[in-house]
């Protein structure tokens, strides 16, 4: 009678024990949001490591100063990120032939060093039409301020920050 006692105590505790970690679980899962980098970013600014700063929207409003007729699209560096991928895309102006040069875009994935929680981006290579993952990654420290809606790469082999602004 004890023994079966102890049986029935050992069964409800298990299955007790069950029952909050499945709770458990469904809290953790709940707490987990998409990363902040996901979504459509906008270059404001860029400080290299010797102390020079270039902020697009002066440099955009130089070019229409000086080149009217061009507006303003022949100055732009955007990121577009979601869960595998990281997109840059720039377009800069040529002075010789005072045209928009044609867009440049390069593609990395990228994952979260869980121990520093820097993002590692690397580039892979397209042969025909199959992609072949890179080997090495650059590395920078992201952080996000004004509720997620700007974000900074600290290049972490240069030392040059990236400031963002998120598009939607």
């Amino acid at each position: 009678m004890k023994t079966i006692t102890i049986i029935k105590f050992s069964i409800s505790l298990l299955c007790f024990s069950l029952l909050l970690s499945c709770g458990k679980d469904k809290e953790d899962e709940a707490q987990l949001k998409p990363d902040e980098i996901n979504g459509n970013w906008e270059a404001y600014s860029i400080t290299l490591q010797d102390g020079s700063n270039l902020i697009y929207s002066e440099l955009r409003a130089d070019l229409e100063e000086v080149y009217p007729d061009l507006g303003t699209e022949c100055v732009n560096f955007t990121v577009s990120a979601n869960s595998e991928m990281i997109t840059t895309s720039s377009i800069t102006f040529d002075t010789v032939g005072k045209i928009c040069k044609a867009p440049y875009s390069e593609s990395f994935e990228w994952t979260i060093d869980s121990d520093t929680n820097f993002y590692i981006l690397t580039k892979g290579n397209y042969i025909g039409d199959n992609y072949y993952p890179g080997t090495s990654g650059i590395i920078f420290e992201i952080l996000f301020t004004n509720s997620n809606n700007r974000m900074t790469w600290t290049d972490q082999t240069n030392g040059d920050n990236t400031v963002w602004n998120r598009l939607n």
